[in-house]
């Protein structure tokens, strides 16, 4: 057998088809069935009724959005025959690049003719291949002289988020808008609002006063910033004295200062992403100018008050310029002020997750050949709310539609061949609407011939399994969940600041079932299976749910903490509750009735104690009747279930040491979640699966071994193996693998969309490893990017599929990264069971398997 490091050099020509055409999944023209529309029911439809859905990728910059006319004919044939449905046009603002649709010059408010053109036909040269387009307008726009706008030279990207508040720039975005759609595409013959292709537009990208932060803007934009916040505070509290009463909390405490005077403009503005990003509410004194909860919390309103504004200002121009689809923001996937903010004014979700993005900030050039830090750790063994999967799940909105318009594990992570069908299947089981790759490329017009961060085209670990992904999610093989869970925010939750967002229950039942974020003022009234609360603040009326799981990680019952009372949630729902309370000066109780040891039988964990505080303590005798007490310590409880509810309203005091970013026992609050899911009989999944390393989706097709390093998918058309899959046997519905490779990726799909087992024609995917000659990654850091050729090892193992064979022939054909044919491999046949040794003697990524009669 062929040593597992045996490397084959491979090329993989940015204009060269799939050999496995994928074009069945699309249906050309795009736009036939009419302009895309968002429904209320939180998925996209085109006019005629049909539900839409979105398999993609980037063409970004100026090298990837704009290609010769020969170039776009050549890839959009590409990109059909991977299953592409839709292209996402990044960065083609960019003028600090070679090419840009923005004319050089000594402004930023001409087009070029001749990139437009070209952006243009290669729209055309998709529309016809049935490829929708999804277009930005403002990336990295970079501000000139001749804009009329102050310290140009001093502005970051696209000036964020002054471009958000900034009246002159906000005028020339909605200029640049009305050149792109008020021109006619001289090929399709259509101006941009009017063309069905043009599914989706996003205003800005990535800007947020929640991303971007505001004290590393120019004077100018400072000051303008900070009179705004004034002249707000001092509408809103009527004059100085009026913010002191608003900004003292039930201990007396004042954040206002003895030198501050919304009348005098004299106001600080606070350090709001500190204290969304990294500080604990124990960690911030209420009279601090940079991270008190009031003054924090009232620039986060502001902060909504303003983007809201924005994104209905940038809507209702290009209403008027005739634009029917619907229209986003990309904004932060946690802080749900902006996720609000994009809710009410916008018609979808658009987010991002990149697992472990290359950092070239934390690694100076210095002598040249350290050119970004990494962590090269594999994904399938994060339990972070920055895996994969958790972390978009964070940005799902009830009601609305989503796409993931950029996603990656970039090279040189050697494991990033996890992602391509993981993010693929759990979209599926979320009933996401849409997934675009960033990126096939950010320099097709001239292609790299070695692997890069974003340059995909070339690398069999990401682009081989781009079609098979494509298929996986078009055709739905993997059923959507239909256990639901929402994330409830009441208005205080939404924005009070803070690191609560680090607990949503989101970041592990992503992985088993359906989430959501509901916003609602004080009263919830969905209609989810399950709804646990954010837990941001004490506030909140769940009683029309069908099922609640209660929490306060802060005590808070306004954004001011002038009523401060963990115990008001809990007691809202239970009137006949009594507790055991102590609340010390900043709301968080770090020690309370001696330590107690918390005990812990069956819900969460099994015969498990804590050293911990507990505040407030529920007197068992209290509870109502049928209920079960959780966490016990003499004659209190941490909290109860019953019927309806689980309640654990100091929860956070044992989830977490307030302190870290992550919880010292693993995410008591998901464990919880999961127990009461199963106790109510909703799932099967319990507390125990987590102890085991593993958590099963609802439908049981997925299953994630966070301790292994494994993911499966087992559906009647599409079964795979993904993760550190070697040295064990695997067995799923028809596929059975023995992998001597440690790592790689094993899927087999059926070609004629029956199932596996009567298909008469299989396509069996083993993926490998690829890395640049001469690559050198060491000690988290690249030290040599490398060079031409890329080495492909394939994997080595054996492989057994049941099927009905009968006296059929079978015939199978080793292939290489881009499908195309390299040679003939025997295939055994033992009753119902084909049974294949894997040798690949060259870059094989692909077993094609034809069942004909003889």
């Amino acid at each position: 057998m062929a040593s597992e490091q045996t490397c084959y050099p491979v090329e993989l020509p940015f204009d060269r088809p799939f050999a496995f055409d994928m074009r069945h999944l699309l249906d050309p023209p795009a736009g036939k069935h009419g302009f895309l529309t968002a429904r209320g029911d939180g998925h996209f439809y085109f006019e005629d009724g049909v539900q839409a859905r979105f398999w993609g990728t980037n063409l970004a910059g100026g090298m990837g959005a704009f290609l010769t006319h020969s170039q776009a004919e050549r890839i959009a044939d590409v990109l059909a025959s991977v299953g592409c449905n839709m292209i996402r046009f990044h960065a083609f603002d960019n003028t600090a690049r070679e090419l840009a649709v923005i004319a050089h010059g000594d402004d930023s408010r001409h087009l070029n003719a001749e990139r437009l053109d070209e952006l243009d036909y290669m729209i055309y040269q998709l529309k016809q291949r049935g490829i929708y387009t999804y277009m930005d307008l403002l990336d990295y726009r970079i501000w000139k002289p001749g804009d009329g706008l102050p310290e140009t030279e001093q502005l970051n990207w696209a000036g964020k988020p002054a471009c958000m508040f900034n009246k002159r720039m906000i005028e020339l975005q909605k200029e640049y808008a009305t050149q792109l759609f008020d021109h006619v595409n001289p090929y399709t013959g259509l101006r941009w609002p009017d063309d069905p292709a043009i599914a989706v537009v996003e205003t800005t990208n990535e800007n947020t006063f929640f991303w971007q932060q505001w004290r590393d803007l120019p004077p100018y934009y400072r000051n303008e910033l900070k009179a705004a916040w004034n002249r707000w505070l001092l509408e809103r509290y009527g004059d100085r004295d009026g913010l002191k009463a608003a900004w003292t909390n039930y201990q007396g405490e004042c954040a206002l200062l003895p030198d501050e005077d919304p009348a005098d403009g004299t106001v600080r503005m606070p350090d709001v992403l500190r204290a969304w990003y990294n500080l604990p509410n124990t960690d911030r004194a209420y009279s601090d100018p940079l991270t008190s909860p009031a003054r924090c919390n009232d620039a986060t309103l502001l902060f909504y008050e303003w983007e809201r504004a924005y994104h209905a200002t940038m809507r209702d121009h290009l209403k008027s310029l005739g634009v029917r689809v619907p229209i986003t923001a990309c904004v932060t996937n946690f802080v749900p002020a902006d996720l609000k903010a994009v809710a009410e004014e916008l018609d979808f979700i658009s987010n991002g997750m990149y697992f472990d993005h290359p950092d070239w900030s934390a690694c100076p050039i210095g002598a040249g050949y350290r050119m970004a830090r990494l962590e090269d750790q594999p994904e399938l063994r994060n339990t972070g709310i920055h895996a994969a999967i958790a972390w978009p799940s964070l940005s799902k909105v009830a009601g609305k539609p989503m796409i993931v318009r950029e996603w990656n594990m970039p090279w040189p992570n050697q494991y990033r061949s996890e992602a391509m069908l993981q993010m693929a299947a759990y979209a599926c089981l979320q009933d996401w609407d849409g997934l675009l790759f960033y990126g096939i490329g950010g320099a097709l017009r001239e292609p790299s011939r070695q692997l890069g961060f974003f340059t995909s085209f070339n690398d069999p670990d990401h682009w081989s399994q781009f079609p098979l992904a494509a298929q996986l999610f078009l055709r739905r093989d993997v059923r959507a969940a239909e256990v639901a869970l929402d994330v409830g925010h009441s208005n205080v939750d939404t924005y009070y600041a803070g690191t609560a967002w680090r607990d949503d229950p989101s970041r592990m039942a992503a992985y088993v079932l359906r989430t959501q974020k509901r916003f609602f003022d004080e009263a919830y009234e969905g209609d989810a299976d399950v709804v646990a609360n954010a837990g941001a603040s004490a506030s909140g009326d769940y009683s029309s749910a069908r099922r609640a799981f209660l929490k306060a990680d802060n005590g808070a019952l306004d954004l001011h903490d002038q009523r401060v009372d963990r115990a008001a949630l809990a007691a809202r729902h239970q009137p006949g509750l009594r507790f055991r309370t102590k609340l010390i000066r900043d709301l968080h109780i770090r020690n309370d009735f001696d330590n107690p040891w918390i005990r812990f039988e069956g819900m969460g964990y099994d015969n498990h104690q804590f050293l911990r505080s507990m505040d407030p303590g529920i007197l068992i005798s209290s509870l109502p009747e049928g209920a079960e007490p959780i966490g016990t310590f003499e004659d209190m409880c941490l909290g109860y279930i019953d019927d309806r509810r689980l309640v654990i309203p100091g929860l956070c005091v044992i989830d977490r040491g307030y302190a870290r970013r992550e919880p010292r026992e693993w995410f008591l609050t998901g464990r919880l979640l999961l127990d009461a899911m199963n106790h109510w009989g909703l799932i099967e999944v319990t507390h125990k699966d987590i102890d085991l390393g593993r958590l099963p989706s609802t439908t049981g097709e997925l299953l994630r071994d966070f301790k292994r390093g494994i993911l499966t998918i087992d559906t009647p058309r599409f079964q795979a193996a993904i993760g550190f899959i070697g040295g064990q046997e695997i067995a799923l519905g028809n596929l059975v693998l023995q992998m001597d490779t440690p790592h790689c990726v094993v899927a087999l799909t059926s070609q004629d969309d029956k199932p596996i087992a009567v298909s008469s024609e299989l396509l069996l995917a083993t993926i490998g490893h690829s890395v640049n000659t001469g690559e050198t990654v060491r000690d988290n850091l690249i030290y040599d990017l490398g060079r031409p050729p890329i080495l492909y090892r394939p994997p080595t193992g054996t492989v057994k599929i049941q099927g009905s064979w009968g006296s059929n022939v079978v015939s199978v054909q080793a292939c290489a990264p881009l499908g195309e044919p390299l040679y003939p491999i025997s295939a055994q046949i033992e009753g119902l069971r084909l049974n294949l040794v894997l040798e690949p003697q060259g870059p094989v990524a692909f077993y094609r398997i034809a069942i004909g009669p003889r």
